[in-house]
């Protein structure tokens, strides 16, 4: 099985690579592509990624190209994750909203909206590219933010091969595992809602409910996500919130505090990245 992923010079390459390597074997993959048309990053985040994967299944073949259609050429699966505009544009539509006193987070704010706007052209070529080139039934994931407006977009473009895709469910699963000492998979939740804008109404862990429980448990605001809120709007809506619904539910306490902070999350994420392109040389 081969594939693809479209934005393979992000920073979170390693990561994705790493995760694709550890399930290869189970998963059938034999051939993994990193696409990306920042051929700078790819030289560097790319070959990291590929250095990563090459630990783990190395007979796994791994190919780093700028070259989208080859990518995309009898490809079965194909993951998005593109940032068009880059990380300066994400600092100038958060910057934009916040001098208007408006929300400029980046997926759920004013700043998402100018995203999606940006991306849904750049992923339709990219659709077009791949019902030319790919294997038939070949199926897109799509991880590009936001998410739920992007993929319904492409959709109701026309593209309905496309899904779209969100980690931040499974990962507060997993905060619960923790929290109760339980192996991974172990718990299971029931989520309803749009990408960032979800919520759960059913967590069980070994089959027993504890979502209740949950919400009752102050350990939890602590070390997991459920941080972000206040035990009584838990109770008062019977259901555990994506960590997203923060800037919904407390919308002015956190345009205060990004005001606060003096920089943005895009600019403190734009400044790492720099230092990390002007220090990083990868052979």
């Amino acid at each position: 099985m081969k594939l693809t992923v479209i934005g393979g010079g992000g920073v979170r390459s390693m990561f994705l690579a790493k995760s694709i390597a550890q399930k290869a074997k189970t998963l059938k993959i034999d051939e993994l592509v990193f696409t990306d048309n920042n051929e700078e990053k790819l030289n560097i985040y790319g070959k990291m990624a590929k250095k990563v994967a090459s630990l783990l299944p190395p007979e796994m073949k791994f190919t780093l190209t700028t070259d989208a259609e080859k990518a995309v050429e009898n490809v079965d699966y194909v993951i998005t994750t593109i940032r068009v505009g880059g990380d300066e544009m994400r600092v100038k539509d958060e910057r934009i909203a916040l001098n208007l006193g408006l929300l400029g987070q980046e997926t759920t704010g004013a700043a998402g909206l100018s995203f999606a706007m940006r991306s849904i052209s750049a992923l339709a070529d990219y659709h077009e590219m791949i019902k030319k080139f790919a294997k038939p039934g070949c199926k897109v994931f799509n991880f590009t933010n936001p998410a739920g407006v992007v993929s319904q977009t492409l959709r109701d473009m026309g593209y309905d091969f496309t899904y779209e895709i969100c980690d931040a469910p499974s990962s507060i699963l997993r905060s619960f595992e923790k929290l109760y000492g339980a192996p991974e998979g172990n718990a299971i939740g029931e989520v309803y809602g749009l990408n960032h804008l979800s919520y759960f109404k059913s967590i069980k862990l070994d089959g027993r409910e504890i979502m209740q429980e949950l919400i009752e448990n102050d350990e939890a605001y602590i070390n997991t996500d459920m941080r972000y809120f206040e035990k009584e709007l838990l109770k008062e809506r019977g259901s555990i919130l994506n960590e997203y619904l923060y800037y919904f539910y407390y919308r002015e306490k956190a345009i205060e505090n990004i005001l606060k902070a003096g920089k943005t999350r895009g600019e403190q994420i734009c400044e790492i990245n720099k230092k990390n392109d002007r220090g990083i040389k990868w052979h």
